[in-house]
């Protein structure tokens, strides 16, 4: 999705007529919480990731979420893929550069 995004923000700054720069929030516009990324990743993967769950430090943000709306509208972008699929995906990448080494 990353990828397909940055192309889209490529062409829309070619088409445009003068010198342009923008920031713009990518991701499905759903949060998530770190334990529901530990256990979405150990579902995909197989993989058991130890943790322990602790109090909450000083500044820790309770939570953030990316506004897409701005992608969506200007680069017409639309994430393919779930946390699943980035997860599961990331992890065969992942692999593959554990299989060289």
């Amino acid at each position: 999705d990353l990828a397909h995004a940055h192309l889209k923000a490529l062409e829309f700054a070619t088409k445009q007529k003068q010198s342009y720069y923008d920031v713009f929030n990518l991701g499905t516009g759903n949060g998530s919480s770190v334990l529901e990324v530990i256990n979405n990743f150990q579902h995909v993967t197989g993989v058991n990731v130890p943790y322990r769950i602790g109090a909450r430090r000083n500044g820790d943000t309770i939570s953030s979420y990316a506004d897409t709306k701005k992608a969506q509208k200007l680069l017409n972008f639309k994430p393919k893929y779930n946390l699943s699929d980035a997860l599961a995906d990331a992890w065969r990448w992942q692999q593959t550069l554990n299989n060289k080494n």
